[in-house]
């Protein structure tokens, strides 16, 4: 923050509203960065600027780069509690910002290398132990330097191959017993950003004839949409989902965060089970729906019968796929195991809408 004070150029004033002779700047960083929680439930901040003050190189967009970082490091990381950075103000020079930040005692001394486990070490260590005998063997006869460095060498050759050996064998071990993911799509968790930018697409599912997904719609997603309704920006788009959410027909229902399905859906509102985030309660509504569904169903493809020995690998159905734009919920769900695709790809592979510009992805679970 110190250095970035000293290139903060004064010279050119941002606008937040739109003048006359003014041109906008935008950063490339934001249109990147806007698909994530939660930029892209922010509204997006546009500067105006001058266009005799735009210059060469990109002068304006550096100038606004430096100023939304001076915020966040001088404003947002002075005043978060606890504080990250704090204003140092000494006698003898000017002010500056310092790390706030209280570093805690390892319990432990930090290892000095990294090695495998005993056993390993004995293993390794038996079919190395030749060489240094010979080794040293040769250096008692005198031998030049070179040559020491040389079987030294192949001393560490030695042992790096046969850890590297033992690794590959426990990587096969390991894959041996591994799991299959077999995608049966029937329930669809769809969430906010799908009602708000793809209503149309949520639509073409149900109307569909003799489709065999039925949307199941987290409450919480309700209650989102129910706060956006008033929103200058999304609120037509918000109501038009509520409107619509509310005539549908039996192949909508809402769940709640235990993966319970409503009869009814004048219910809009759920009590909060915790400081969970309300992407975090939407994964929580797909993943508790599959453990239902999973329970309810009889699957017999990963256990032996009559005795026999089950097979080495697990086959897992997944019948529960989440819908949605946000990358780091998808990511949530692809560790636990959850099939999710954001909603035009997953429409396209279902082969409901015939565009030849949407994107072909053919697995759900990569």
């Amino acid at each position: 923050m110190n250095i970035l004070e000293a290139f903060d150029d004064k010279s050119i004033e941002f606008e937040n509203e739109m003048k006359e002779g003014y041109v906008c700047v935008r950063l490339p960083e934001d249109a990147s960065l806007g698909g994530f929680t939660p930029l892209m439930y922010m509204e997006p901040a546009v500067a105006w600027v001058r266009a005799d003050q735009l210059g060469q190189h990109h002068a304006a967009e550096h100038a606004l780069r430096i100023t939304k970082l001076l915020f966040f490091g001088t404003e947002y990381l002075v005043g978060v509690e606890p504080p990250v950075l704090k204003l140092e103000c000494p006698a003898d020079a000017s002010p500056r910002y310092v790390s706030a930040v209280q570093r805690a005692q390892p319990l432990h001394a930090p290892l000095q290398q990294l090695s495998e486990n005993s056993e390993d070490e004995s293993n390794t260590s038996g079919g190395a132990s030749e060489a240094p005998s010979h080794s040293e063997g040769v250096e008692a006869e005198g031998t030049d330097e070179t040559t020491r460095k040389l079987l030294r060498r192949k001393e560490q050759l030695e042992t790096r191959k046969a850890t590297i050996e033992k690794h590959r064998q426990r990587m096969q071990e390991i894959l041996k017993g591994g799991s299959e993911i077999e995608v049966r799509p029937r329930w669809l968790v769809p969430d906010t950003n799908c009602f708000i930018d793809h209503l149309e697409l949520l639509q073409a599912i149900v109307a569909a004839p003799a489709q065999p997904y039925t949307l199941a719609v987290p409450v919480v997603v309700m209650s989102e949409l129910e706060g956006l309704r008033l929103s200058g920006r999304v609120g037509g788009a918000a109501r038009a989902a509520l409107s619509w959410v509310g005539g549908a027909g039996a192949a909508l229902r809402l769940a709640t965060s235990r993966g319970s399905l409503l009869a009814s859906r004048a219910c809009t509102a759920e009590a909060a089970p915790g400081p969970a985030t309300n992407d975090d309660r939407v994964l929580a509504t797909a993943l508790c729906l599959h453990n239902n569904v999973a329970a309810a169903a009889a699957d017999n493809d990963s256990r032996g019968d009559d005795g026999r020995e089950a097979p080495k690998v697990a086959r897992r159905v997944r019948e529960v796929v989440l819908l949605t734009d946000d990358r780091n919920l998808r990511v949530k769900a692809l560790a636990a195991e959850l099939p999710t695709r954001d909603l035009p790809s997953f429409v396209h592979w279902a082969g409901l809408v015939k565009d030849d510009a949407a994107v072909r992805l053919p697995s759900l679970t990569g």
